[in-house]
C-alpha cells in the first residue's frame, strides 16, 4: 500500500524560431551538440542505471530520449529552423519534475540555462523550474567551460 502518491508535472521548453536568426541558432545548436557529445550517461540523467538513454547526434539533429519505468524525457533539436513542423513554438525539450519541482534529467536543465544565457527571450518555458536545479546547472556549465 502506498502512503504517499508520487506527483509528477511536465516541464516543456518551446523554441520561438521567429525571434532567432538561423545564424544564431546554428551557433547555439553546435554548442549544445558539442556539450551533449562529451557527456557520460551519469551526467545526462539522475540514476542512469534506472533509465534507458538513447542518443542520436548527427550534423542536422540531436535526439536524446531518457526512458524510465514511469516517464520519458526528450530532447529534439534540429540545426535548420525550417525543419520544425510547428514554426511558431516547436517543443524542443520535455522533462518531468517531481512534487518538489526537481528535474531528473540534468541535461535538460543545462540546455535551458545555455539557451537562456546565450539567447535570452528565444525560448518559452512551460512549467516550474526549481531554483536549486538552476544554480546546480550554472555550476556544471561553468565547471565544463560552457559559461
Amino acid at each position: 500500500m502506498l502512503s504517499d502518491a508520487l506527483e509528477l508535472d511536465a516541464l516543456e521548453v518551446h523554441l520561438l524560431p521567429t525571434k532567432v536568426t538561423q545564424y544564431n541558432w546554428d551557433k547555439m545548436f553546435q554548442k549544445m551538440k558539442k556539450y551533449i557529445e562529451h557527456l557520460q550517461e551519469n551526467q545526462i540523467a539522475t540514476y542512469p542505471e534506472k533509465a534507458e538513454i538513447t542518443r542520436r547526434i548527427c550534423d542536422g539533429h540531436i535526439h536524446v530520449h531518457i526512458k524510465r519505468s514511469f516517464t520519458t524525457d526528450a530532447i529534439l533539436l534540429y540545426s535548420d529552423l525550417r525543419s520544425y513542423v510547428n514554426q511558431t513554438h516547436p517543443l524542443i525539450l520535455i522533462g518531468v519534475t517531481n512534487d518538489y519541482g526537481k528535474l531528473s534529467t540534468p541535461l535538460i536543465m543545462d540546455l535551458i540555462v545555455m539557451m537562456q544565457i546565450d539567447m535570452p527571450g528565444k525560448i518559452f518555458i512551460k512549467g516550474y523550474i526549481h531554483p536549486q536545479d538552476w544554480l546546480k546547472s550554472i555550476a556544471r556549465l561553468q565547471g565544463r567551460g560552457y559559461l
